[in-house]
């Protein structure tokens, strides 16, 4: 029976301080692999590197003795992981090498490398299947989605496969080290009561068309869902299985589908699964949808704001506006939500001005927490092709390309300003008096959520 090592290698998830995430999740992707694989008779282990040195991981490897390894690689890894990749197959000449996840999709030529042997692009789950099995009956591989291969010193690409449309006929990803994962503050639980915590992904896709975004490229523009009992099944055996009391929803938008979103918060009520949960929205001031939502323990809604300037939601292809924003904060808020919101700044065309501006309306959107990351154009987008056109990428390294620390693009202002700028966004956010009252008022509102606003402090306080 072949032997198959999933790994994700240092995960920028599990780097973040508090301004830029402060998130431990655990690896649901080579999780969803795993447990494919697994149902269909090969045998796998699952690794996240967290804390453990390259040495450690190789020795791991060498442990288990694979004949895949098959590596899940976000852009800013990808270095890191063809390093580790030239490593193993020093290790095991004959070991076969398939990277698969966001920036082998994005940049299938990173297939030429030497140590890479396959590509996977998209979905995983049947493409890595069917490969092994090809390989392992002598089979060719041209009749199998989404692949990239080697023949004859050429690279190859196939069509893409078709979606897996009905995701309940998948098992549940297999778990790795639940007990070491949290969602940082602020978050009921809190991180220190957080137990077993866990991604669930409810949804596959979006269908929107924001020009940052990898997830066309990805999954294509259809979403599709598992059922809701389904996803309750999920959240009780991790809640009986792990004792999990708090997860995170990975949809893309979770509040796409109005209907959908009630029926799946209905079937959590009716079950009394007793788990409380985060996600992430369009923004939407449905006052019924955001009640269900509540109800059923969403505690936190993150908010994919990216600017305060209408004129760039409408060049990004955000397709919401600036007074749109704010009422959607506000119906959160009303709800009993802990609202955090996600913004970008180093638009090339930004000026000090521009940043000044957005320092003078930051203070008028009512969120919660703010999240400020650095514009930040992820290969295979459609922001990338015209950055890349307009010849404004100014760093190919894909190191910097995390969103946080580093600015690749050549716009007006350079890294160091808006290092500046991120700063001094934080404290006049943080420190406005009308955003002290607001939180000591959502306290007294909804004293459930306390803990997690005392816990807010804490870090503000660190911060300004």
């Amino acid at each position: 029976m072949p032997r198959i090592f999933l790994a994700e290698l240092n995960p920028a998830s599990w780097q973040g301080s508090f301004e830029l995430g402060g998130n431990r999740m655990d690896p649901i992707s080579i999780g969803y692999i795993s447990s494919y694989l697994r149902s269909r008779g090969l045998e796998t282990q699952v690794f996240q590197q967290r804390r453990e040195s390259d040495e450690k991981v190789l020795r791991m490897i060498k442990g288990f003795c694979p004949d895949y390894v098959g590596l899940s690689v976000m852009t800013s890894c990808a270095n890191h992981s063809l390093d580790m990749s030239r490593r193993i197959k020093k290790m095991f000449p004959k070991t076969k090498i398939i990277l698969g996840g966001y920036h082998p999709t994005g940049v299938p030529k990173i297939l030429g490398e030497d140590c890479v042997d396959f590509i996977v692009m998209g979905e995983g789950e049947e493409t890595c299947f069917n490969l092994i099995d090809a390989l392992e009956n002598n089979t060719p591989l041209e009749e199998i989605g989404s692949l990239g291969f080697k023949k004859n010193e050429e690279l190859r690409f196939t069509e893409r496969a078709p979606r897996i449309s009905s995701l309940d006929d998948l098992p549940f990803p297999d778990r790795y080290g639940l007990e070491e994962c949290s969602q940082g503050n602020p978050m009921i639980p809190i991180p220190e009561n957080q137990r077993a915590f866990a991604q669930i992904a409810w949804s596959r896709g979006c269908l929107h068309n924001c020009s940052f975004c990898n997830s066309p490229q990805m999954w294509g523009k259809q979403v599709y869902y598992r059922s809701a009992e389904n996803v309750a099944d999920e959240l009780e055996y991790l809640r009986n299985r792990f004792g999990t009391n708090a997860i995170f929803f990975t949809d893309l938008t979770f509040n796409e589908d109005k209907e959908r979103v009630i029926e799946l918060c209905k079937e959590i009520r009716r079950r009394n699964i007793g788990i409380n949960w985060s996600c992430s929205c369009r923004v939407t001031d449905d006052e019924e949808m955001l009640k269900y939502m509540r109800e059923s323990g969403c505690v936190r809604i993150g908010f994919g704001i990216e600017s305060l300037d209408d004129r760039v939601l409408a060049e990004i292809g955000k397709g919401i506006t600036v007074e749109q924003i704010g009422k959607s904060i506000e119906a959160a808020n009303d709800a009993g939500m802990i609202t955090r919101g996600y913004y970008m700044i180093g638009y090339p065309h930004q000026s000090q001005d521009d940043i000044i501006t957005f320092q003078d309306t930051i203070t008028k959107i009512p969120l919660d927490q703010i999240r400020i990351s650095f514009v930040t154009p992820f290969p295979g987008t459609a922001y990338f092709r015209s950055q890349e056109r307009k010849g404004l990428i100014a760093d190919y390294n894909w190191d910097h390309y995390e969103g946080g620390g580093h600015y690749v693009l050549g716009g007006r202002l350079n890294e160091s300003a808006l290092l500046r700028a991120r700063q001094e966004l934080f404290k006049t956010f943080y420190s406005d008096k009308r955003y002290q009252a607001r939180i000591l008022a959502k306290m007294i509102r909804f004293p459930e959520l306390k803990p997690a606003y005392d816990g807010l402090i804490q870090e503000i306080t660190k911060l300004v």
